[in-house]
């Protein structure tokens, strides 16, 4: 047995004996879900909208996902982002109404019934849809969030947004990873 096997051993039963594994987890996925946010807040301060290019109030819906959705809340007490931005939590039973209030939704986890479902009721709508997960184009997302080689990227379907009158500033399209139906 090698020294790191070892530390791993050592570091597994620590962890098993304390009983602390569970809050391990959990920080680490709301670490994840915090840079997600604070992407997704960056990601929208740098989009226009048709009709209101200087958006003064940014409506976001966070799709089926508590944990997501008290992050976004947590972060909206920053200054910097308490006046710009409004979120709420949306699920497959959310009113046509509420829907129409978005400027973007941001879907934390893959459904391949209820992303598909909820983007086909936006669909004529200038929303910006925003997933994390591998396979979201497919189901008709304009922006995903990528990660490779422990660096977080993104990806955008040009092409998609501009059919709904949706603009990104150069800036960011300088940034993205990928950029898709220019």
């Amino acid at each position: 047995m090698n020294l790191r096997t070892s530390g791993i051993r050592i570091a597994l039963a620590a962890v098993l004996l304390t009983g602390n594994a569970a809050p391990l987890l959990q920080a680490k996925a709301v670490d994840q879900a915090q840079i997600q946010a604070a992407m997704t807040l960056q990601f929208l301060s740098f989009t226009a909208w048709p009709g209101d290019p200087d958006k003064k109030l940014i409506n976001i819906g966070v799709f089926e996902d508590e944990e997501s959705f008290k992050v976004f809340e947590g972060m909206l007490q920053d200054e910097r982002y308490r006046y710009r931005y409004d979120v709420t939590l949306v699920t497959a039973q959310s009113s046509s109404e509420s829907l129409r209030n978005l400027d973007a939704l941001f879907f934390p986890k893959a459904d391949p019934v209820g992303v598909p479902r909820a983007i086909r009721r936006l669909e004529a709508r200038p929303v910006v849809l925003i997933g994390t997960f591998e396979g979201f184009f497919d189901m008709g997302g304009m922006v995903t969030f990528i990660k490779r080689q422990r660096r977080l990227g993104f990806e955008i379907d040009v092409g998609r947004s501009r059919s709904l009158g949706i603009e990104y500033r150069a800036k960011l399209l300088r940034l993205a990873t990928r950029i898709v139906g220019e």
